[in-house]
């Protein structure tokens, strides 16, 4: 009988533990209000937990934004894009700076947007921007736009393969064939 009355309870203990593991919240769960939810949670392609809506402070150039995060202006970096350069104390201009800095201020114009984490890339990069995926309210992936119009290029860092490489690969390897934005002409002899 104590044989028994052990593996008994060995049953019930599995069994509570089970039980509470399923019962978690995971943090985020796509609602029609949020971006992602057309994906079920199994699919889905990144591994973050998207957060906001939040405001957008600024848009400094065609890769980093600042956006207001519960009060606190925070410079974000975009995830696995690289724009290029616009004139500054740290960088001189490269082609297609201007017109990519424009771009991105025109599509997030008035926009209220979505972050998305990606664990390959870490929180922060060494200049304390948050290292985030943009969203948009209307489920854009605001980086691969980006690529995708030609205001950017694909970028890996360090060899990483964060969530999205694959699609912003293949969204610049469009551009570059359909000679949009930086891979047209105003940049072919540069």
């Amino acid at each position: 009988m104590p044989k028994t009355k052990k593996i008994l309870r060995l049953i019930v203990l599995i069994l509570a533990l089970a039980i509470a593991l399923s019962s978690q919240d995971s943090g985020w769960k796509a609602t029609d209000d949020t971006p992602g939810d057309d994906i079920p949670a199994a699919d889905r392609e990144d591994s973050g937990n998207p957060a906001g809506p939040y405001e957008i402070s600024r848009v400094i150039d065609g890769d980093t934004i600042s956006v207001t995060i519960e009060g606190k202006v925070e410079n974000v970096r975009l995830i696995g894009i690289d724009s290029p350069e616009i004139s500054s104390p740290y960088a001189s201009a490269e082609c297609y700076g201007q017109e990519a800095s424009a771009a991105a201020k025109e599509k997030l114009k008035d926009q209220k947007i979505y972050l998305e984490s990606d664990p390959v890339s870490g929180d922060r990069d060494r200049y304390g921007r948050l290292l985030r995926y943009v969203i948009l309210a209307d489920k854009t992936n605001f980086d691969e736009w980006m690529i995708a119009e030609g205001n950017a290029r694909e970028y890996t860092y360090d060899g990483q393969h964060y969530g999205y490489r694959d699609r912003f690969r293949s969204a610049e390897e469009t551009a570059k064939t359909e000679k949009k934005g930086l891979w047209g002409p105003a940049c072919a002899n540069r």
